[in-house]
């Protein structure tokens, strides 16, 4: 990604970073599936690390806070990444849309949780959740803004302690 904007607050640069990471997934699904055998070594390895350290610059937290936060915002991002590539490749597959596998998903979650212990299920299913307009984006940006908020509670923290 771009290094991060002198104007940029952290919180925007660390989110469009994350949203890099997750876009070089869905552009090169393979990395995907290459294990993860140790800390960045290569040069754009280590270019991804730097940029992700910059946008955490000026906020206070100690080196090893930025670096866990780093690695906090990556997983979260590739683990994403992860799971939407694999199901656009499923769908794909199957000859589907994403949000045809989607409809699919919740209606057979229905039929598999309309008897037996799944009393949280069936009232997830009851507020008609599958009928939201929401979509992908919005469910990643939800747990992003959450692991946002915890980092800025840390940063706030140290701000005033």
């Amino acid at each position: 990604p771009a290094p991060r904007a002198q104007d940029e607050g952290w919180r925007p640069a660390l989110a469009r970073w994350a949203a890099a990471n997750v876009a070089t997934i869905h552009r090169h699904p393979w990395t995907r599936h290459v294990p993860v055998g140790g800390p960045p070594m290569g040069p754009n390895q280590v270019r991804w690390m730097e940029h992700g350290l910059a946008a955490l610059r000026g906020t206070g937290l100690r080196g090893t806070e930025r670096l866990s936060t780093v690695l906090l915002v990556s997983g979260y991002a590739r683990n994403w990444g992860t799971l939407t590539a694999d199901i656009i490749e499923a769908a794909a597959r199957a000859g589907l849309s994403p949000d045809q596998v989607g409809v699919r998903y919740w209606q057979q979650l229905a039929r598999l949780t309309r008897h037996g212990p799944y009393p949280e299920i069936r009232q997830l299913l009851a507020e008609d959740i599958a009928e939201d307009d929401e979509e992908f984006d919005a469910e990643w940006r939800f747990g992003l803004d959450r692991v946002l908020d915890g980092i800025e509670a840390l940063i706030r923290a140290r701000a005033n302690g």
